[in-house]
């Protein structure tokens, strides 16, 4: 990965994010919201490319951009 690290990660479901939230209520927004990641969510960006001129930029481009101008200060 960009930053030489590989990330550590675990899922939590529906019931334990409701869970969770009774005691920390950014967890409680977390799962009003936990529908949004059920299904892809697709955005069609060729109405802003074509009046704003601009162009998607790909995840890993990003990535790359993002660690270079941040992290690559801390360097």
């Amino acid at each position: 990965l960009e930053v030489g690290v590989t990330p550590k990660f675990q899922i939590a479901g529906k019931t334990l994010t409701r869970a969770l939230g009774l005691f920390v209520p950014i967890m409680r927004e977390l799962s009003e919201m936990i529908y949004q990641y059920d299904q892809d969510y697709v955005f069609l960006s060729e109405k802003f490319e074509h009046r704003l001129g601009l162009k998607p930029t790909s995840y890993e481009e990003g990535l790359k951009e993002i660690v270079a101008s941040d992290y690559g200060q801390l360097a």
